[in-house]
């Protein structure tokens, strides 16, 4: 009723029908129906303009006999397909008890709406996810359902990359809670392996028996560092690398590791291509892609591993999401293997999923990969099809030129003396190898099972002790409080701590001062001794 022969038509019918004149009817009846009509109008626009996808089904049959314009935005359909289509045919709500209830004639007497999530369909390409708001009204005479559809792709998304995260920092947590005795068993071990080749009076049949148990040692030690990068907490050792000249000198090593019947062919720019990595970790990636690449190629097959620098921009995606844009290098391991279906390829990186049979994998190979990746501020992604073979792409910044470095100094054998040294630590067998490296190369050692034994010693020898060597984290007292309290008796008493901790726990609960002496356990007895005189020394 929008233009004047519409009003006097509609006030000429209404006078007719009520006995009233024409001019008393327009300024009665007419300013309450034009109110209502723009009444209805604004709440259209606002239907219209929603978000949400917003459906008017009859009951019982849930034929659609409305809908609004996100519907048709977000689902491909137009608004005539829509009323010729039924509600359960354009989503999966038909599957669910409560919705069914709400459909039921004649009225159940139970409660009249329901929130519930379900799957809607779109005309081309994949659905989407949505939480649906149902109730059921009444109006002119029978019973509808109005339904309210919010697509939560983007929740389920973020919930699915929380859940991926706590699973991998549950498993940091335990890996990290579990590495201090891990460590203190490797060490005695790797210590009295160390201290059997040393002595000359073992066979060379008994060495080369004590050298297997030192390899197996240090591949023990080597794990759990792994197990504790894929969750960012191991301590890295970054050093300038070029792509060409890692990935140039693995060649041979991972030929052997794929057989005779997978071919490797690399292409790799011969223009430097530097990252700053920790080259170890980043050899074991590839390492373990390329001996999932096998494992995916039982019938044999190719695997290839190319390398080239590639800008990232704003709105890139990996599996966790948005990514830091700037300049990478992007190493690219691929096979032509049996592939993976979607659902697979979604939890790859997940701690203990895998797709092996039983004994023939542990499921952490990828948790590892992805965690070095992340530890090396790069991202990862992975392109697979069932019979198509996948693809991992791994990026890390590209950082430039290499920067000059001055020669590195050859590492000198290690050399003893005589001070005194006060060993503290809780577990009596590493704390007796200690004893025996150090007297072994001529020190004095003076032994404390815990951080208030350490205290006592110092104040009753503290004018004889020249260095304490001191686990952080000991019952009782820890080394942080048994260090202030001897620097309260002796301030020039110079400590060196060990831990078998990971970094990120001795830093989080503040239990060594920034620039304090460190050693990480596992530690060869070389390596121990090598600091020990570093730090004397430089007392003198």
């Amino acid at each position: 009723m929008k233009n004047r022969s519409e009003q006097d038509s509609f006030a000429a019918m209404q006078a007719k029908l009520l006995g009233l004149g024409e001019s008393s009817v327009r300024k009665t009846y007419y300013p309450v129906l034009q109110q209502r009509i723009e009444e209805l109008e604004r709440f259209k626009a606002l239907l219209d303009n929603s978000n949400e996808a917003i459906f008017l089904a009859e009951v019982p049959s849930a034929a659609i006999v409305d809908v609004n314009q996100a519907a048709t935005r977000q689902m491909g359909w137009g608004r005539d397909e829509f009323l010729a289509a039924n509600l359960f045919a354009v989503s999966e709500l038909g599957d669910n008890p409560e919705v069914a209830k709400l459909f039921a004639a004649p009225e159940t007497g139970e409660d009249e709406r329901a929130l519930v999530e379900s799957q809607f369909h779109v005309k081309e390409g994949k659905g989407f996810p949505a939480e649906v708001t149902l109730n059921r009204m009444k109006f002119g005479g029978r019973d509808y359902v109005l339904a309210v559809a919010r697509d939560v792709s983007e929740r389920r998304q973020l919930q699915e990359q929380l859940l991926q995260s706590q699973k991998m920092e549950a498993i940091g947590q335990l890996a990290g809670g579990v590495a201090h005795d891990f460590n203190n068993i490797l060490m005695v071990i790797m210590g009295l392996a160390d201290m059997l080749l040393a002595d000359d009076r073992l066979s060379d049949p008994h060495k080369a028996k004590v050298a297997q148990i030192m390899s197996s040692s240090d591949k023990a030690a080597q794990l759990t560092s792994r197990l504790l990068s894929f969750s960012r907490k191991q301590v890295v050792n970054l050093r300038m690398t070029d792509v060409y000249g890692l990935i140039l000198s693995m060649q041979k090593f991972l030929e052997r590791v794929i057989g005779e019947d997978v071919r490797l062919q690399t292409s790799v720019p011969r223009d430097p291509l530097y990252v700053s990595i920790d080259a170890g970790q980043i050899e074991q990636v590839l390492l373990n892609l390329v001996a999932n690449a096998r494992d995916a190629m039982p019938k044999g097959g190719t695997v290839r591993i190319e390398a080239a620098a590639q800008d990232v921009e704003h709105g890139f995606m990996d599996v966790n999401g948005p990514t830091k844009p700037g300049r990478y290098v992007v190493i690219s391991v691929s096979d032509n293997g049996n592939g993976m279906d979607d659902k697979t390829r979604q939890r790859i990186f997940e701690p203990f999923y895998t797709t092996k049979e039983p004994g023939k994998g542990t499921g952490l190979g990828l948790s590892i990969v992805y965690g070095i990746v992340k530890l090396h501020h790069g991202f990862i992604n992975v392109y697979s099809e069932p019979g198509l073979g996948t693809t991992f792409r791994l990026y890390l910044p590209l950082k430039g030129d290499k920067p000059a470095h001055p020669e590195e100094e050859p590492v000198l054998p290690a050399r003893g003396g005589t001070e005194t040294i006060l060993v503290a630590e809780d577990e009596q067998s590493l704390r007796h190898l200690l004893e025996a490296i150090l007297t072994g190369y001529g020190y004095r050692v003076l032994l404390a099972a815990d951080g208030g034994e350490a205290i006592a010693k110092v104040r009753q020898d503290g004018a004889r002790i020249d260095l304490v060597l001191m686990d952080v984290i000991m019952p009782g007292v820890n080394g942080k409080e048994a260090f202030e309290a001897i620097r309260g008796t002796c301030p020039q008493l110079p400590v060196l701590f060990m831990s078998g901790y990971t970094k990120d726990i001795i830093d989080s609960r503040g239990l060594v001062d920034a620039g304090a002496d460190l050693l990480m356990k596992p530690l060869q007895p070389q390596e121990l001794l090598r600091k020990v005189r570093e730090i004397l020394d430089a007392r003198k």
